[in-house]
């Protein structure tokens, strides 16, 4: 196997898990915000979710490597030689302060890290529209407008991530909160006001991946 199909195999594989993990993710949550479940059991899933949330979010990291190499060896991305190289190796880096952070999350260190990888992710949700529309306009690194839409697509994933995680930590605070008080109808509205918005988010993600791989396979203009 030649490395653009060894490229093209990671590709599916990475996209298999991250949905794998995206989608446990989903109906966990329903088991964290259900009323009347145990503290405990509602901690433990929770736990759950950051795990499965953290593996979603490293394949996701690697999905935009590889999709910058795959649109560059396809002819269709004018990001090559060095621009490509180095945009790669802020890839590996970015993936690498993802994998370093989920152990020490909870300190110091480890809340800089979040930080920087949300600094990361806003800057991306900026720039890739940017280059996406300049594409259209045909004065982008992409030369075919369906990657440059795949591009406008990968940067409402990353919106959608930070949802999910902004999410994750309401319900962080909640769950601090019941482990006082475990009938707080506070921390339960916590619940019940997020939930709503996490589905949507985990229905968006979904038909937004749907839309990707529809755009990679058929190539339509």
């Amino acid at each position: 196997m030649d490395l653009y199909n060894t490229m093209v195999f990671l590709h599916v594989a990475l996209l298999v898990y991250w949905l794998g993990p995206d989608f446990g993710v989903y109906v966990a949550s329903d088991y964290v915000s259900r009323k009347g479940t145990p503290v405990e059991e509602r901690v433990r899933f929770l736990t759950a979710i950051i795990r499965m949330a953290q593996v979603s979010r490293n394949c996701l990291i690697l999905l935009f490597g590889v999709g910058l190499w795959l649109a560059a060896d396809l002819g269709a991305s004018t990001l090559t030689g060095l621009p490509l190289y180095a945009s790669l190796a802020a890839v590996v880096l970015w993936f690498a302060l993802s994998v370093y952070m989920y152990p020490i999350q909870g300190t110091a260190l480890g809340r800089t890290l979040n930080q920087i990888d949300q600094w990361i992710r806003y800057g991306l949700i900026v720039l890739l529209p940017l280059i996406a529309v300049l594409s259209f306009m045909g004065q982008g690194p992409f030369e075919f407008n369906w990657v440059a839409l795949k591009v406008l697509l990968f940067a409402l994933l990353l919106i959608n991530s930070i949802q999910q995680r902004a999410v994750a930590v309401h319900w962080k605070g909640a769950l601090a909160q019941m482990k006082d008080d475990p009938n707080s109808a506070e921390a339960q509205a916590v619940f019940d006001r997020t939930l709503p918005r996490a589905r949507l988010n985990a229905y968006l993600t979904w038909t937004i991946t749907l839309s990707i791989a529809f755009l990679g396979v058929t190539k339509p203009f």
